[in-house]
């Protein structure tokens, strides 16, 4: 990395870059999660982004990318003050990056006691694959109250 990419790009896309790096890799949402918590971050800060002009760069899965130019307008902060980001991670729990793999290859870990209440959760994922009808990877949620 040269100081060049340091002074003209990665200065500019620190709004949020904490609050993010708690997240996994959320593909097409990255775009619209990281805007949300650069509003947040900012109006925390209390950094006036008001007229601003911000570049939106989303590549979800790597297939596919989005450009979006925006205008921030007089008032952007009334609408951040909504979107807490942090507080829409709680309730959470940390596991180590062991931890994470033993959960991802066995769906359960033990030790780790969660019960899921007013949130969906993945109920079963598909697997079938015929002519008529194929689901196989796919995620069915249920909510859970």
């Amino acid at each position: 990395r040269s100081a060049a990419f340091d002074q003209h790009v990665r200065q500019k896309m620190t709004l949020g870059a904490a609050s993010m790096r708690e997240l996994g890799n959320l593909y097409t949402a990255a775009l619209p999660a990281w805007l949300a918590a650069g509003l947040d971050e900012a109006n925390c800060d209390e950094i006036d982004l008001a007229g601003k002009e911000i570049l939106l760069i989303g590549y979800g899965s790597g297939d596919a990318a989005d450009a979006i130019p925006i205008r921030m307008v007089p008032g952007w902060e009334h609408g951040a003050k909504s979107i807490e980001f942090k507080s829409t991670l709680l309730p959470m729990i940390d596991l180590t990056h062991d931890q994470y793999l033993a959960l991802r290859d066995r769906s359960s870990l033990a030790g780790i006691h969660y019960a899921p209440q007013y949130e969906f959760v993945v109920d079963r994922v598909g697997s079938e694959a015929t002519h008529a009808f194929q689901d196989a990877g796919i995620e069915y949620y249920r909510f859970v109250q």
